[in-house]
């Protein structure tokens, strides 16, 4: 064996085409491993030189399993004489790293991680899928390929770019076909950027993982779902309209936030649940809506019980709701304008009215109306926010109106009086100011007068602490 056929310089991303020595490469080194540390361990290759017919950094990647990860300390020494670097856990929580090379170029690497653990499983049957499965080994070669050309000399970046691959193939191989191509070519939303979201970002700034700002129990939402344990809030960073006087603007529309991958999320709302909130209250989640599907699914595997709140601006595409249907339990949506003139001015957003209807009414046939159970706490259906612009930019009535007719006055209406000009608001003259109290009061009245049965008003409040402080 030529031993210039494997390394890599340790920054730098190139791939290779597979190659059959790579395998032999392994078994030698495997002998290796035996004679110096013990036949007490296991010994498994794996990574993308242990897949035949994958593209790989040429680097052999070594699995260990043992007993306890306690037991490291065993073992340094003779990995050392064997010529490998102990690099600690190298950021992967379970697992003792080390690597063998000749200064900044990198031959094998080993994984130490306890055996029949999550890590240890987790890498056995990823490669074996890849072995197996001729379609999830094609998209991950094809991925992997434009990743490389992309961050050849960023390998952490790279890396980092198929966890959300890996965390969809291992729970669904089929359905990562789904995520990976529509965000390859994004048209999950009405703006329908058509960008490839693993390498670049379109209105909405996001890109292939989700990016959140805080989570956290929120005790300022509607009673039925606050209750007395609070609400299990997500706040996702970024959003597809543009409005000029969104209250969350440092997400919304600055970005503030943290990336994190589907697993990460799943996580997330498990972390939600054990707090005993009542429920998950994703908002602002549209632009991230294949994620989040994938994200909850992995979360009811793992005992995710309580319902999800989907709240949402309504600028959303019936074909992408279409797909949470089962998985979303309450649909919160805010249903901005029915004037095509101020959803341009103020939010960025053509043909919203039109849209918005399509989209509460797919939500409505998914869930129907709400549903609140003996302790006053919503579990299933549909709870409609309207909140009041001044000088009634949004049309209120309008919206009221058409609800009525088309959902029925049994509709969950939650109208908010909480507007207060920040942002850009200072732009546009007409809405540079606070509701006034008889601005609020005769939406009130005509959500009595059209004989609504069922929603939320509020005490006229002109203050930013309705606001959560975000982190930058």
């Amino acid at each position: 064996m030529d031993a210039k056929m494997i390394g890599l310089e340790n920054d730098i991303v190139k791939l290779s085409e597979y190659k059959q020595s790579w395998i032999e490469y392994f078994e030698k080194e495997k002998k290796l491993l035996r004679e110096k540390i013990g036949y007490q361990v296991k010994i498994e290759h794996i990574g993308s030189t242990s897949v035949p017919g994958m593209i790989a950094k040429p680097i052999i990647d070594i699995l260990i399993g043992i007993k306890s990860l306690d037991e490291i300390g065993n073992y340094i020494e003779p990995m050392n004489e064997l010529g490998y670097e102990y690099k600690g856990e190298a950021g992967v929580p379970g697992r003792h790293f080390f690597r063998k090379g000749n200064g900044k170029v990198s031959t094998h690497h080993v994984h130490f991680v306890k055996y029949k653990s999550d890590n240890w499983n987790r890498h056995l049957k990823f490669r074996n899928l890849l072995r197996t499965n001729e379609l999830v080994s094609r998209k991950y070669y094809e991925l992997k390929k434009r990743l490389a050309d992309t961050f050849s000399e960023n390998r952490p970046l790279y890396t980092d770019s198929k966890s959300n691959f890996i965390t969809i193939a291992l729970r669904c191989p089929n359905n990562i076909i789904t995520v990976l191509d529509e965000l390859k070519s994004c048209t999950i939303c009405p703006r329908n950027c058509e960008i490839d979201r693993w390498f670049q970002k379109g209105y909405c700034k996001s890109g292939v993982n989700v990016k959140i700002n805080l989570w956290q129990k929120h005790f300022g939402e509607e009673p039925i779902l606050s209750g007395s344990r609070g609400s299990g809030t997500i706040f996702f960073s970024n959003c597809n309209l543009g409005c000029v006087f969104c209250q969350n603007y440092q997400i919304s529309q600055l970005g503030w936030g943290k990336e994190y991958s589907i697993g990460e999320l799943a996580d997330i709302m498990l972390e939600l649940q054990e707090s005993e909130a009542h429920n998950i209250n994703l908002v602002s989640p549209t632009h991230y809506a294949l994620q989040i599907r994938e994200a909850i699914i992995l979360a009811r595997e793992k005992g995710l019980k309580i319902p999800i709140v989907w709240n949402s601006n309504a600028y959303e595409k019936v074909e992408t709701l279409s797909q949470l249907s089962g998985l979303v339990d309450i649909y919160l949506p805010d249903f901005k304008y029915f004037s095509d003139v101020s959803a341009r001015k103020y939010s960025d957003a053509e043909n919203y009215p039109e849209i918005a209807k399509k989209a509460i009414k797919e939500m409505f046939r998914q869930v129907g109306h709400l549903q609140i159970d003996k302790n006053g706490i919503a579990v299933k259906g549909l709870l409609i926010r309207l909140l009041v612009l001044p000088e009634n930019k949004n049309q209120t009535e309008n919206i009221l109106r058409w609800i009525a007719e088309t959902l029925g006055k049994e509709t969950y209406i939650s109208l908010m009086s909480q507007y207060y000009p920040t942002y850009r608001a200072s732009e546009f003259p007409e809405i540079n100011r606070s509701l006034t109290p008889a601005e609020y009061q005769e939406t009130v009245e005509i959500l009595e007068t059209l004989g609504f049965e069922n929603g939320f008003v509020q005490e006229l409040e002109i203050t930013p602490e309705w606001t959560p402080r975000f982190k930058k």
